[in-house]
């Protein structure tokens, strides 16, 4: 008998099954990749609503999907994709299930916050429905790491501006796949990070680095989780640049447009507290180099109606664009 663990998102969908007048959560939205005929290496921000890759890829021209779970410490243990070394250790592989060599896989479900190796017998867009969820990378030291990032599409970082202050990365190697062969980035100063689009990099030592604008919800969570009886929640921000950094965060619904979470923000100095009606208030958006920065977001059940809200907050910034899941329950209104 398999082992079934709950999970906070598990408990999340069993209360709501359970608990009259309670709806799903609304922390959907869309990522749209462009599969080119051949190799494609992709990064997927979203955990799909189907999990099955016999299934999420049933209509689409995809025939064989790899990712890596390994540690790899040489450039020379990269091949290009078309060698098809997939029986290195590491190596987890989806195979279209009417190919004679389907019985060899063993990858049997794609999820957010893994990168793949796509192949695509024509160019085709992959329309991919699932649930946001905030996570930091995670590097594997000393080794290259298939990995990709939360970019902004409207504020593209070149790969030195993003990795500029990180130690494990400062003489940064990345290779980048371009037409079926990976290649090597030469100008780390001119070539943009692409949203949706997996790397191989080079991490030397441990890292947790994220980028410019380095984030932090309460206990390393991937949500900020109010349930039913949680006043007030904090987002902490870094500024691990040696520029400043503007950030922006805004409250969205997710696909269902679902009734937002209705939040205050308190900004806590040592002299003062800055109490404000809303999240997009805040007078200073910029964070100096180094500046560590603690957000804290009041749910606000005063101003809601009995029943389950759940939306994300968008959050920019150093050329990141981060989506973290809200939720909150009123089972009272308050003053009856």
């Amino acid at each position: 008998m398999k082992e079934r663990v709950i999970n906070k998102k598990n408990l999340w969908l069993l209360i709501m099954m359970l608990v009259p007048g309670i709806l799903l959560a609304d922390h959907n939205r869309n990522q749209t990749i462009q599969l080119k005929k051949g190799w494609n290496a992709v990064y997927l921000e979203v955990d799909p609503e189907v999990h099955d890759p016999d299934n999420a890829f049933a209509n689409l021209p995809v025939d064989l999907i790899a990712t890596f779970y390994g540690q790899i410490s040489s450039i020379q243990y990269i091949k290009d994709p078309d060698e098809g070394n997939w029986k290195t250790d590491g190596w987890h592989k989806w195979i279209r299930p009417d190919a004679p060599d389907a019985f060899l896989k063993n990858l049997y479900r794609i999820h957010a916050g893994q990168s793949y190796l796509i192949h695509a017998t024509e160019d085709a867009v992959w329309q991919i429905k699932g649930e946001s969820s905030f996570s930091r990378p995670k590097w594997k030291p000393n080794s290259f790491n298939l990995i990709g990032f939360s970019i902004d599409p409207n504020d593209k970082p070149t790969f030195a501006q993003y990795f500029t202050n990180s130690d494990a990365h400062e003489n940064l190697l990345v290779y980048d796949l371009i037409d079926n062969h990976w290649n090597k980035i030469s100008d780390l100063y001119a070539s943009m990070i692409e949203p949706g689009k997996a790397y191989w990099i080079y991490c030397k030592g441990e890292s947790d680095f994220m980028g410019p604008l380095d984030i932090t919800l309460p206990l390393g969570d991937d949500a900020l989780d109010y349930q039913a009886t949680g006043s007030t929640l904090r987002i902490f921000m870094k500024n691990d640049s040696d520029v400043p950094v503007t950030y922006d965060l805004n409250p969205i619904p997710g696909l269902d447009n679902s009734a937002l979470v209705s939040l205050s923000m308190e900004l806590r100095y040592a002299v003062k507290t800055i109490v404000l009606d809303d999240i997009i208030s805040d007078p200073n958006k910029t964070l100096e180099s180094g500046q560590v920065k603690t957000i804290y977001l009041t749910v606000r059940r005063d101003r809601m109606d009995i029943g389950t809200y759940s939306n994300l907050l968008e959050l920019t910034g150093g050329g990141s664009r981060f989506y973290i899941p809200v939720s909150a329950i009123v089972k009272n209104k308050i003053g009856n």
